[in-house]
């Protein structure tokens, strides 16, 4: 079967045909300007709420009146405060913390805040229907010194995602907005307001969570993960190599200028 070939005059046809319909010449198959985005560096970071506003935020650490802590919302630690059965089989206050949960230092309300890419990426997920409850961004970050890392926001209000899946971000950038969310912990007196809105929010080495817990079968199923870890401590799970990293002393450590 003789092979057909495109002519000087077909491809000169072909070219005007498309100029006349306002085609660019850019989605040209043989256009050498037809590329993948490159994600830029992520050759800084910075935390992933205050980054416009000038306020301060941090995990939420209670004393009761006798000092006795009961509650803490920092990484890798079980915070008494949570109450209620889990996947892994223990109570939530078994549990460790595999992110961080942050909350306006000043007391008000978290909700509404704006939550930036806290450095160069390209968006790995971002599905507009979960319910984590609300939605979640995982941001993939190329370290100048060659690894990838990845960023997890979680708990975003559903009417705020800004960004897609595949899309190339910049430090800085919004992704979204806190949602509100009720207080369903232990010490309700401590927490008069009944708020509890936070961004959870973590950096792992890898992507997808969805089947990081072989020994408990009904934590798999979402590519966030649980935010979550037992029996290990996050730094060794799902295992030493490719585990979670606390998230603040990582962006600390490589905080842009």
């Amino acid at each position: 079967m003789r092979q057909k070939k495109f002519t000087r005059e077909v491809i000169l046809i072909f070219i005007g045909l498309s100029a006349i319909l306002g085609l660019s010449l850019l989605l040209l198959p043989f256009s050498p300007l037809v590329q993948a985005q490159t994600a830029p560096t992520a050759d800084g970071f910075s935390p992933p709420l205050g980054f416009r506003d000038g306020l301060s935020y941090e995990p939420r650490i209670t004393h009761n009146n006798e000092g006795q802590l009961i509650e803490t919302t920092d990484y890798g630690v079980k915070n008494p405060d949570l109450q209620g059965d889990t996947c892994f089989g223990v109570s939530f206050d078994q549990i460790y913390h595999a992110g961080e949960d942050w909350y306006r230092a000043d007391g008000s309300s978290t909700a509404g805040a704006e939550v930036t890419a806290v450095a160069n990426g390209q968006v790995a997920f971002a599905d507009p229907t979960m319910n984590y409850p609300g939605l979640v961004v995982i941001i993939e970050h190329t370290l100048a010194s060659g690894p990838k890392v990845y960023s997890v926001y979680a708990h975003l209000d559903d009417s705020s995602l800004e960004v897609e899946a595949g899309q190339i971000v910049s430090r800085g950038q919004r992704l979204g907005e806190v949602m509100y969310q009720d207080y369903f912990g232990r010490y309700p007196e401590y927490h008069p307001s009944g708020d509890d809105s936070h961004l959870h929010y973590e950096l792992r080495n890898f992507y997808n969570g969805r089947n990081i817990y072989p020994a408990h079968p009904h934590c798999g199923g979402l590519i966030p993960g649980r935010g979550y870890t037992y029996p290990e401590i996050p730094d060794d799970f799902p295992t030493p190599e490719a585990g979670y990293t606390d998230p603040a002393s990582f962006i600390q450590e490589r905080l842009a200028p």
